[in-house]
């Protein structure tokens, strides 16, 4: 199935559109060691955080933090990065910030589809926080190079599997830390109720699924599909499926308890207490991916959304949505 990015229109009239950030972006991140900002207090273990691939090494943020910025940039290894995550919808992109070659700066600049919308600093231009397609302005038809999209996990998993890795903390005050707590609040619940202007900046909805419902959103190809969370546990927490002729692994992951998906070439599975062995003989625990003999294996990781419903159908007109 084609599925090409954002086959919508852009209608302006349903935005809403922010003269000024409300949520005090995230410039100029930089990263410490994660021991470092535990043993500061700045995180705890069970602190939740985001983490994308960047090249050969991962880039690591915490979600309560975004949920207050929505939009982090810095520069790691020489890239120049764009992070943007949505408290409503629930998912995060990785981007490079350069349009053209050329740095740009970004912020919230409002709603569209009860989604974030990014707006550049040089033109005021408009851009789809998932996709990175200019919606409207100036640079309409351009597209931010997606680096990679996040992943949800812990403090606790990121150094049992990474025990060098960075992070990058941001130092909210306490209004900031309040407004935090509020969003983070209206983003965990299963049923957020979404105000009157929100609910006007969505299109039509698609109806085969609740529009609040929490799955994984994947993208390989040209084929976008929607693996229910619900689904996903009726198949005893994970399944392999088959998307564009590759084999697909979704579980969801002990720890977290967050879908995640990952490329394999096994052909069926099984859980023994908390790994999950493949028939390869390959098998996933805490969160790695082991050979039959124990080396670490490297994941490849699709395109992949921690999504509701509403986001990923309204992103993906006629998506697939997994059944078994």
């Amino acid at each position: 199935m084609s599925t090409p990015l954002n086959t919508q229109a852009f209608d302006l009239q349903r935005a809403i559109i922010n003269e000024r950030s409300y949520f005090d972006p995230f410039y100029n991140a930089t990263s410490q060691p994660l021991k470092q900002a535990l043993a500061a207090g700045s995180v705890t273990w069970d602190t939740r955080l985001l983490i994308a691939d960047l090249g050969d090494q991962p880039l690591i943020l915490v979600t309560h933090q975004m949920v207050y910025h929505h939009i982090a940039q810095g520069e790691t290894n020489g890239i120049p990065w764009l992070a943007s995550f949505c408290l409503l919808c629930n998912s995060g992109t990785l981007f490079s910030s350069l349009v053209d070659g050329v740095p740009h700066q970004f912020w919230d600049g409002g709603f569209y589809n009860a989604m974030t919308l990014l707006t550049d600093t040089e033109t005021k231009s408009l851009w789809n926080h998932m996709t990175g397609e200019c919606l409207h302005g100036t640079l309409v038809g351009k597209h931010l190079t997606q680096l990679s999209t996040f992943r949800h996990t812990s403090v606790k998993q990121v150094l049992d599997t990474m025990p060098d890795a960075q992070i990058i903390v941001s130092r909210l005050d306490a209004e900031q830390q309040a407004t935090a707590d509020h969003y983070d609040a209206i983003r965990q619940q299963a049923q957020p109720q979404f105000s009157n202007n929100m609910l006007r900046t969505l299109g039509t909805d698609d109806l085969r699924l609740p529009r609040l419902d929490m799955g994984l959103g994947v993208v390989v190809g040209n084929t976008a599909r929607y693996y229910p969370f619900m689904r996903v546990n009726a198949a005893d927490n994970a399944l392999i499926d088959t998307i564009e002729g590759q084999q697909l692994l979704v579980y969801v992951d002990p720890e977290t308890n967050s879908l995640r998906a990952l490329l394999t070439e096994a052909t069926s599975l099984r859980w023994s207490r908390e790994q999950l062995i493949l028939d390869t003989g390959d098998y996933l625990a805490d969160a790695l991916l082991y050979t039959r003999t124990g080396t670490v294996m490297k994941q490849q990781h699709p395109t992949q959304w921690l999504v509701r419903w509403y986001g990923f159908a309204l992103m993906f007109p006629g998506c697939e949505v997994y059944s078994t």
